[in-house]
């Protein structure tokens, strides 16, 4: 069975590595950002914990609305929420249509994601949540008009 779109004469049935490589690094970065962002909330439990029982208090980790675990948790569900579009999106675009364009606008989700934090402290996140859903729809929307069109 011969590979499809972009996957086509990359290899008999399996595309290289190396032809998505773009599209591996930046499923990489992603994932370095995720679990920096899952370190930044553990280490801000741990903080509110440790200033709970300095004084004299419990601490309450889900029933808490104290502002910088609601900040760690909101920058961890958001990515969440948007990991499975995202990376569906990207290699969906990237074996169907083109790496190099999935790579390109990946490289540019990644880093408004890894902006979310601050955003988010900003009361800002429409500067990260905007671009990222524009760049999900665009993957998707792209690969599957050329699905229907017959020029992927």
């Amino acid at each position: 069975m011969a590979g499809v779109g972009y996957a086509a004469g990359v290899g008999d049935e399996v595309a290289s590595a190396f032809a998505f490589r773009k599209p591996i690094a930046v499923t990489a970065a992603y994932m370095l950002v995720y679990y920096g962002f899952i370190i930044n909330q553990v280490l801000t439990s741990g903080r509110l914990k440790r200033a709970a029982k300095k004084k004299g208090e419990r601490f309450n980790r889900h029933g808490n609305t104290e502002p910088d675990m609601i900040w760690a948790d909101r920058t961890v569900l958001n990515m969440l929420e948007q990991m499975v579009p995202f990376l569906v999106s990207l290699w969906a675009h990237a074996a169907f249509v083109s790496p190099d364009t999935a790579a390109m606008l990946g490289a540019v989700y990644v880093a408004c994601r890894a902006c979310y934090p601050v955003a988010w402290m900003l009361n800002k996140v429409l500067f990260v949540t905007v671009p990222n859903y524009i760049i999900i729809t665009y993957l998707l929307g792209s690969t599957v008009a050329a699905a229907f069109s017959g020029s992927a």
